[in-house]
């Protein structure tokens, strides 16, 4: 008698939590796929820093030492160019670490807190599948 009854709700109840599972993976592939997209960028920022500072190194000693060496000393000129260029080389870099650690973890921290919601609202609502067995 009731076994037809425990059937029947055990069987919904599973198509139920399929459904639900199977939206939480959808919320959780469009998280991780976000904060992939933001690392991305973080390591193009870090990499764009690093050949500005790359360049600022070569640049900085030719272009300073021509421009600034009929006011200064040839060693002041260059100082003050490379000085320049690493501080932009330095704020490039801050914003790429920026970007990259907000990225991080990889996990999809926002669809495990709705399932994690969501089982418990079902197990406190009385649907808990331990009950049918």
């Amino acid at each position: 008698m009731t076994s037809g009854r425990g059937n029947d709700v055990a069987g919904e109840l599973g198509a139920n939590i399929g459904e639900l599972v199977r939206r939480e993976l959808r919320v959780a592939a469009r998280e991780v796929r976000a904060k992939g997209e933001q690392g991305g960028l973080g390591v193009v920022l870090l990499g764009a820093a690093g050949v500005s500072a790359l360049y600022a190194g070569g640049f900085a000693l030719r272009g300073l030492v021509l421009t600034l060496e009929k006011a200064l000393p040839e060693w002041l000129a260059t100082l003050c160019v490379a000085g320049t260029l690493s501080v932009g080389a330095g704020v490039a870099g801050m914003f790429g670490l920026r970007r990259l650690h907000g990225a991080l973890p990889l996990l999809p921290e926002q669809a495990s807190a709705e399932a994690s919601e969501a089982v418990q609202a079902a197990v406190r609502d009385g649907d808990n599948p331990a009950k049918y067995t």
